[in-house]
């Protein structure tokens, strides 16, 4: 065989782009794999982070002081002293806010469904059950996203079945 015939310029050339567009097909596989780790490291980070969030917001409860405070709210808000009253908002704020941080992340592509559904059944059985809820969330409604004012909406017109 004849290595001038070879490595003329043409065959040269074919060789050289067939390299080229193969360094291509792989790179981008490549890319694709580092894209779905990435996004795999993102979705359980933010599943660790709602899970931190939760654990935080139920040591709340499990302070026999401010358990007895929450259920007196509960059935008389308005017997509250001034600090109590402000724990007991805070505790439901900060319930609000973790509701809208699995539900962005849920809007957002970055949990799934199956996810989203327990956190939302146990956030929307509080908000419907606790009249409560609704009276801060209505104080506090505009600071929170739009999408996730209509889900509540939705849930408060009954639209939203808990799966």
């Amino acid at each position: 065989m004849n290595l001038r015939k070879i490595f003329n310029t043409k065959n040269f050339k074919f060789i050289l782009e067939s390299i080229v567009s193969l360094s291509i097909v792989a790179s981008i596989f490549f890319l694709a794999f580092e894209l779905r780790q990435n996004t795999i490291s993102i979705q359980l980070s933010n599943r660790q982070s709602a899970m931190e969030m939760g654990n935080e917001w139920d040591s709340w409860i499990k302070d026999t002081s401010f358990a007895d405070t929450y259920i007196l709210a509960l059935n008389d808000f308005s017997s509250l002293s001034p600090t109590q009253k402000l724990q007991v908002d805070k505790y439901i704020s900060q319930g609000l806010n973790i509701w809208e941080f699995v539900f962005g992340n849920l809007k957002d592509g970055v949990i799934e469904e199956s996810q989203f559904i327990a956190w939302d059944r146990f956030f929307t059985e509080e908000y419907k059950n606790n009249r409560l809820w609704q009276l801060i969330w209505d104080q506090k409604k505009n600071a929170y996203e739009e999408r996730f004012q209509d889900h509540i909406n939705l849930i408060m017109e009954k639209k939203v079945e808990l799966k």
